[in-house]
């Protein structure tokens, strides 16, 4: 069951979502773990814990360094959730989200009972490892007033 919960501190915790890709349209290499200079945009559907669409995403990424472990990624995204619009920005590790680790994203809502609250949205691909095009990622997030 996917949980949406106020906390004491008016902080809003939604959680037990996963998300799919279903569609990533790619400049550059064209590949998945992507090369410094490559870009790709990607639409995604969040669903809830009954496998229910709960939302939707449409983003943009831009590999824009070499790491020590791995591409360096710049991430920027909106979010539709049934009770309002998020923007996601973040900069990851790329392989840190191929071998499962959390990665975080800065979180600000721009409408509906979201307007106004900033905070994160955690995201971590669920096995199989390597990933294969079915892979999902559980997400959740967890936002405040500013």
């Amino acid at each position: 069951m996917t949980t949406t919960s106020p906390q004491l501190d008016g902080e809003i915790v939604i959680d037990n979502l996963s998300e799919k890709t279903l569609r990533f349209e790619a400049l550059g290499t064209r590949d998945p773990i992507m090369s410094v200079g490559d870009g790709a945009t990607f639409y995604n559907e969040i669903y809830d814990a009954d496998g229910n669409v709960y939302g939707e995403t449409v983003g943009i990424t831009v590999a824009v360094d070499l790491g020590k472990d791995g591409i360096i990624t710049e991430y920027t995204e909106v979010i539709q959730l049934p009770d309002g619009m998020l923007h996601a920005t973040s900069t990851i590790n790329r392989m840190d989200l191929f071998t499962g680790k959390t990665v975080t994203a800065q979180v600000v809502g721009r409408s509906g009972k979201y307007a106004g609250l900033t905070g994160v949205r955690e995201c971590r691909l669920l096995p199989p490892f390597p990933p294969g095009p079915d892979n999902k990622v559980g997400v959740r997030f967890v936002l405040r007033k500013a």
